[in-house]
């Protein structure tokens, strides 16, 4: 089984914001399982159950595990912004890849 780790926009300037977001995540996460041979790796949303994303110390304290447990992980999926762009989270997420040789796989979804 391939461990999957899904990059997603997580943040965001309201709370009605940050569920959107989070909901995009949990389609994401549905989408990699019904592929078959893939599992995700859903750390933000795991972390956000517990941890205050409005608080910075608490935000980066889950993106900074959630990066660690990336590095478990054989790829690294990322679903994009609407425009195109990453969030700075996923960014660093990229980086971290780069880093440590994981598969990136480029969204297409």
């Amino acid at each position: 089984m391939t461990k999957v780790f899904p990059a997603s926009r997580i943040g965001a300037k309201t709370k009605k914001g940050f569920q959107k977001n989070l909901n995009r995540m949990r389609a994401f996460c549905r989408f990699i399982i019904l592929q078959e041979g893939y599992e995700p790796e859903p750390t933000a949303l795991m972390y956000c159950q517990f941890l205050d994303d409005f608080n910075p110390k608490e935000r980066e304290l889950g993106m900074e595990r959630g990066r660690m447990r990336l590095l478990k992980c054989d790829e690294l999926w990322m679903l994009r912004n609407e425009d195109g762009s990453l969030s700075s989270g996923m960014q660093k997420e990229l980086e971290a890849t780069e880093k440590f040789n994981t598969t990136l796989v480029q969204s297409r979804y």
